[in-house]
């Protein structure tokens, strides 16, 4: 399956910035992959959305997974993330 390519919107456009470790995670937005966190930082680093709440999900390798309703604003808003795999 092909993966979405993220838009890029204007620095300080609406959408979501993503801080997480590590940079092959991938991000899935609203139920749609939108990529790896090192593409999307090679793509602009912010994934353009419209104002509102957005469902977020960060996998891994593994059994680790991060998720969030997160609400977007005028502004991008930053998710800072760290997945550590569980021993």
């Amino acid at each position: 399956m092909e993966e979405a390519r993220p838009a890029t919107p204007p620095a300080d456009g609406p959408g979501l910035r993503f801080d997480v470790l590590p940079l092959q995670a991938e991000v899935i937005v609203n139920g749609q992959p939108a990529g790896t966190v090192e593409h999307l930082r090679f793509a602009g680093g912010v994934l353009a959305l419209p104002p509102g709440i957005h469902q977020a999900s960060i996998r891994y390798p593994g059994p680790v997974t991060w998720r969030a309703e997160v609400s977007v604003g005028d502004r991008p808003e930053s998710i800072q993330v760290t997945l550590t795999p569980k021993p």
